[in-house]
């Protein structure tokens, strides 16, 4: 199962990067009477954008890998406690960044 996760994580990596780096906006456009400006985004905080996504993506991704080894993992019955421990840390890694994010 843990190999299953592994690869499921790259996997939601490397997806969810490509997918930032389609769909990020990397200027911002300002419209005003008769014109617009037209700004850039700071390179480091076009690539910090890009990197959280793709971290969020490598969550998703553990979730589907522990989702689909759960199944093949019939030997060992057990309980495992994956999920509570990826929706604790998930919970306060969010409420630390809302806290950042007011403070």
């Amino acid at each position: 199962m843990e190999k299953s996760i592994k690869k499921w994580a790259i996997y939601g990596f490397l997806i969810s990067l490509a997918l930032a780096i389609l769909f990020v906006d990397y200027k911002v456009i300002t419209h005003f009477n008769g014109g617009y400006t037209t700004e850039y985004v700071p390179i480091y905080d076009y690539i910090v954008t890009i990197i959280r996504y793709s971290v969020l993506g490598a969550f998703a991704g553990m979730f589907v890998g522990w989702r689909f080894g759960k199944g093949q993992d019939k030997v060992n019955k057990s309980k495992t406690y994956y999920a509570e421990v990826f929706f604790g840390v998930f919970f306060i890694v969010m409420f630390i960044g809302i806290i950042s994010f007011f403070v």
